[in-house]
């Protein structure tokens, strides 16, 4: 490699742009003016398109430390403390930009500059403090001086501290403390501050005058030049091309411990450690061989911890570029940075040396761009920002080449930097890298309100992980590149120890019959008013057996049961699996087309039915078994126990869940999954001692522990009397019965906690499940239950009810960000998986992939659809050993727990349904006469899933509600019926033409633009409204429904508007105000409930 090569490589990003343009040439641009004129005497002082920026930024919010540019230095030797102090004023005076302050006149910034300004410095001797406290002592005064605000309009902008500490080894020692406000300053500034400082100083204590040179230019003239150009259009190219580079730009949405909040904040923390040693060269050589800067090596390896953190393809990193590439900036102090966009494409699973490729021709791209400041970017698209985060940029990268940089110039002083951390972070997550050539200082800094210490620091170990292993195989694809550490490896395998005794090999009728055995006088089932023991259900439901066998029904036949909830339903289940074959229970409320479906999908062989729901259960080619018509011969049979040979891997029921191929699902499950579920538990107390309700559907999976987990423990099954789960039969069935157990979905247990949560009292184990569990239902719920232990039940019916579990304690109200769906079951497995089947870590978003015996044996005569669901597992040594693939997103609390985040599809639950939306839909277009249909899930007021259908209609006619609710009723279930029906001439779709379900209507939205979308001011206050939007914005006519922002309103604007309406209305309003309320509506409403302050008395 020549030398020319290698010391392109060393070139920071800026020099290589700089340099690569030189070789083009720059004649492609004559008319440019070479150099940066000096502005008239008389011409005002502007501001440039950046200070605009941060000005803006610090009045929508107060106490943003990340605009603190600081520096510390220890100074060691003797000190002139007056000639240190006249440097430091020297270089105010030379630079009119530290002299500036910025007023509020109407919303709007106007610079000021003072003809003179003298800088006093905060003197604090600490030299009598213990050595073992001066530091501490140091590190707390410097950081109470960094945190204390500055007032933009009076200034002034420049702080500086100065502490005697005292002597050490024969020398004096002090540390100074330099800083500036981001507006007037930026980092490069303040290091040509300092060195200006130790200039001036060196000639001031020996009595010499200042040794530099005036200025070429100031600041403001780099900001008149800067707006000139840009009016001029000499920079339409570079604004075309950011226009078409941020089209639609990507959100990084990084994985947090903590929900963000409504309003975005910036606590800072920072984790820094050193790369070098053979690693470091050879990842310096590897950068070297693609023609990179290690620049952009060390933003490759960052791509793609973002990938392997984010999920996404489509990146956007924000890393800082100085404006100082010609000689008149060079040397000047002022906001001389734009953050450059750097947008990263890692789609395809692309190697290493494809995607340090890809970084190269971005990087070198942009900055060829760089001139355009990014906020006129961002205006100019009219991205929206939120008072969560910023509307670029979530991470960031910032490095410095510290290679053949000078330090400080010495005089009689010997200066040594500080490290200055002032817990501020301007984005979510930022890499910094300080390249010293040898060895290269990294840190993370990241916002402490959304990480936690420990999360960060496993980042640290993914990065460097990631970057070791692109050293050893620059050729291996990025998807494939290992991410955990080897200590994460192990600890999560161990938390996949799960084994645990049980009877495996058994049989549900075989427990049931044992228990029988041993206990024939207890009671088994509890049904209103009835009791039946244990020996006499098990004589009963051998009777049906014997009857069953008779009838043809053997081992793993398919017997439906339509039988309401009563002892003649367990009899039924049970004496079904007495006779060897599967029970596959049917809803009694659901449509006999849809019925039908399910008994052919299924392969049912024969239906066990009741003279009341006998019409309902015709169907060709199905015999129909009634067991009122044939009691007495059923009473005719033996009651001892069959000799049946079943095996704990034979069918035990087939339960049917939505399907998004347009038809639902028979879910097979066997024995040992059962027995899994309710044997040898430690998710719950299953024995004699419990009472569990038996109040889900038996259509519904959950049915399957209410009623195995009592029949199989000698515990006592409660039969709900009622159809439908209400409160008042709830607290009956506890009250009468003395029921300990029960199982509720999420929903009705919000419903139960919001109105009745007395009902409950009494039961002391309450699983919760179906759905995400609201943690302050759950709150709530503890306080008015305190003898209750709510536990998180998840799974999928493929797994058998229960995949993990996990008993809700006090802490998991306050410290954890959601409740948890717990850790595996004994006997079971949970894998969090990314796309290529790779573990991922902890606090990083995965699918779930469930292993273990209660896996189902798949779906009914779908062998294709099993094979698509269930894999084979490579985690297990077990011969055989398979995998669900749940489509559940999840990732790991720090102690192994599971946090449920969404769905990789578009599955939702809707009262502890499962329900694919797709198969809704072609009901829809079906049955309703409709030529497309979208079906989407929103949230209701009270917080849960209910479905709404837009759609298209084939012809004019009037489709109401109440018609399509009762078509759809023939094919569908009560809960797959949307609640609201949305008619549109058309669907949205996006560039791709898909459906965009983003951009769907609100309902209510959607009725309240009807017939005509434009609503005009109703009273006072909205019209005053109205006439300030439309002065601010420019555009007429404004309607009170009308968004703000989607009218072209932009931060800057909100602030004047702000402004205007404290002026008129004299009421304050916080900047969040107009995120949170963007219409004139709904912004008057919050002037007429009070929610804005009154302004100050300026006479007070």
């Amino acid at each position: 490699m020549s030398s020319i090569s290698e010391r392109l490589a060393k070139l920071s990003p800026t020099q290589r742009a700089a340099f690569e343009k030189r070789l083009k040439g720059s004649a492609a641009n004559p008319g440019r003016e070479s150099t940066i004129p000096r502005r008239a005497a008389a011409q005002p002082y502007p501001l440039s398109v950046e200070q605009e920026q941060v000005w803006f930024h610090t009045q929508a919010a107060t106490g943003l430390l990340f605009y603190h540019i600081a520096r510390a230095y220890r100074l060691r030797g003797r000190l002139n403390v007056e000639a240190l102090e006249r440097a430091v004023n020297e270089v105010v005076r030379r630079h009119e930009n530290l002299r500036t302050t910025f007023g509020n006149v109407n919303g709007l910034p106007v610079p000021s500059v003072a003809d003179s300004l003298k800088i006093r410095f905060a003197l604090k001797n600490i030299g009598d403090a213990p050595p073992s406290e001066k530091e501490a002592t140091v590190g707390r005064l410097f950081t109470e001086a960094i945190h204390a605000p500055f007032d933009l309009a009076r200034g002034p902008l420049v702080r500086v501290m100065l502490l005697d500490l005292g002597e050490r080894e024969g020398e004096r020692e002090h540390a100074l403390l330099l800083v500036v406000h981001h507006v007037v300053t930026d980092r490069v500034s303040n290091d040509i501050f300092f060195q200006e400082v130790v200039t001036l100083y060196d000639a001031f204590s020996k009595g010499r005058p200042s040794p530099l040179h005036e200025l070429p230019i100031q600041y403001g003239d780099f900001a008149a030049w800067q707006r000139r150009r840009m009016e001029a259009g000499e920079l339409d190219g570079q604004f075309s091309f950011w226009k078409r580079k941020l089209a639609n730009p990507p959100v990084v949405e990084l994985p947090t411990d903590r929900p963000r909040s409504k309003a975005q904040t910036h606590r800072g923390a920072r984790l820094q450690w050193e790369l070098g040693g053979r690693v470091w060269e050879r990842f310096k050589t590897l950068a070297l061989a693609e023609r990179a800067t290690r620049f952009m090596g060390l933003l490759a390896v960052y791509a793609i911890l973002l990938r392997r953190y984010t999920g996404g393809d489509d990146l956007l990193v924000g890393s800082p570029v100085n404006h100082r590439d010609r000689a008149e900036t060079a040397g000047l102090i002022g906001y001389l940075i734009n953050m450059l966009a750097l947008r990263i494409d890692t789609s395809g699973d692309p190697t290493f040396r494809e995607l340090l490729k890809r970084v190269r021709a971005t990087t070198l791209e942009a900055l060829s761009n760089q001139e355009v400041p990014v906020g006129q970017v961002v205006r100019e698209l009219r991205l929206r920002r939120d008072a969560v985060r910023d509307p670029l940029f979530q991470a960031a990268y910032v490095y410095t080449n510290l290679e053949g940089g000078t330090s400080p110039r010495e005089s009689e002083l010997k200066v040594e930097s500080l490290d200055v951390f002032y817990d501020a972070a301007f984005v979510e997550l930022s890499l910094g890298a300080n390249d010293a050539g040898d060895v290269c200082t990294l840190k993370f800094d990241y916002n402490a309100d959304l990480f936690d210490a420990a999360t960060v620091e496993r980042m640290k170990g993914h990065y460097m992980t990631l970057l070791e292993s692109v050293v050893e195989n620059p050729d291996r694809q990025i998807g494939e590149l290992p991410l955990l550490t080897r200590s994460e490896r192990g600890q999560l395998a161990a938390w996949n120890l799960t084994a645990a005794s049980y009877p495996r090999e058994a049989s549900i009728h075989q427990l049931f019959e044992t228990q029988a055995a041993r206990t024939p006088e207890a009671t088994a089932l509890i049904c209103g008013a009835e009791r039946v023991s244990y020996g006499e259900l098990n004589a009963r439901a051998n009777r049906l057996a014997r009857r069953l066998r008779e009838s043809g029904v053997g081992v793993e036949s398919r017997v439906g049961v339509c039988v309401p909830r009563s002892t003649e339903m367990v009899v039924s289940l049970l004496g079904t699996l007495k006779a060897g074959a599967a029970y596959v229970p049917f809803d009694l409320s659901q449509t006999q087309e849809r019925t039908r479906t399910l008994v052919e999908g299924a392969g049912v062989d024969l239906i066990l039915t009741v003279a009341s729901h006998e019409s309902r259960t015709h169907f060709d080619g199905v015999r129909r078994f009634c067991l009122d018509a044939h009691r007495a011969e059923i009473e005719a049979h033996g009651g001892e126990n069959l000799n049946v040979s079943v095996g704990a891997e034979n069918l035990a029921y087939v339960i049917h869940t939505s399907g998004s191929g347009g038809s639902p699902k028979g879910v097979e499950v066997c024995h040992r999954g059962v027995v899994r579920l309710v044997k040898g538990v430690s998710y719950a107390q299953l024995d004699e001692e419990q009472a569990i309700l038996q109040a889900a559907p038996v259509t519904f999976d959950a049915a399957t522990f209410e009623l195995w987990g009592a029949l199989l423990n000698g515990g006592r099954c409660v039969l709900l009397d009622e159809r439908v789960p209400t409160a008042r039969a709830l607290g009956r069935a506890v009250r009468e019965n003395g029921v300990t157990t029960m199982w509720l979905t999420s929903s009705l247990f919000n419903a139960l906690v919001d109105t009745d949560a007395e009902q409950l009292r009494g039961v002391r184990q309450l699983i919760v499940g179906g759905d995400v569990l609201s943690a302050s239902h759950v709150a709530r719920a503890a306080e008015k239950l305190p003898g209750t232990q709510i536990i998180n039940g998840y799974g999928p019916t493929e797994a058998t009810t229960f995949t993990c579990c996990h008993r809700v304690v006090d802490s998991d109200l306050k410290s954890r960000r959601s409740i948890p769906v717990g850790k595996p079951l004994d006997n079971t497995e949970v894998y969090l998986l990314d796309e290529r089947l790779q573990p991922v870590p902890v606090g990083v978003t995965g699918e779930l992939y469930v292993g273990g015996d209660g896996l189902a044996r798949g779906y009914a005569r779908a062998p294709s659809l099993t094979a698509e669901r269930f894999l084979p597992n490579p985690f297990s040594a077990r011969a055989g050993a398979r995998m669900y693939r749940t489509g559940d997103l999840c990732r790991y609390f720090a102690d192994g727990a599971l946090e449920f985040v969404g769905r990789s599809d578009r599955q939702v639950k809707v009262r502890g349904f499962r329900v694919e939306p797709e198969e809704v839909e072609r009901a829809v277009i079906k049955h309703c006469d409709v030529r497309e249909c979208v079906v989407v899930a929103r949230e209701s007021v009270g917080g849960d899933k209910v479905l709404t259908a837009y759609f298209i209609a084939r012809r004019d006619e009037r489709l109401a509600p109440e018609q399509l609710r009762a078509r759809l009723k023939e094919s569908l279930p009560d809960y797959m019926i949307p609640s609201t029906f949305v008619r549109l001439d058309d669907l949205p779709r996006t560039a791709s033409g898909k459906y965009d379900r983003r951009a769907l209507p609100a309902p209510q939205e959607r009725r309240a633009e009807m017939p005509d979308g434009f609503v005009a001011p109703r009273d006072e206050t909205e019209r005053q409204l109205t006439r300030l939007w439309e002065e601010v914005l420019d555009a007429r006519p404004v309607g009170v429904r009308d968004d703000f922002f989607e009218l072209g309103g932009h931060s800057l604007l909100a602030v004047n508007l702000l402004a205007r309406i404290e002026q008129h209305f004299g009421r304050s309003l916080p900047f969040a105000a107009l995120f949170n309320s963007p219409t004139v509506e709904s912004l008057a409403s919050s002037l007429r409930a009070g929610e804005a302050s009154p302004s100050p008395d300026p006479l007070s």
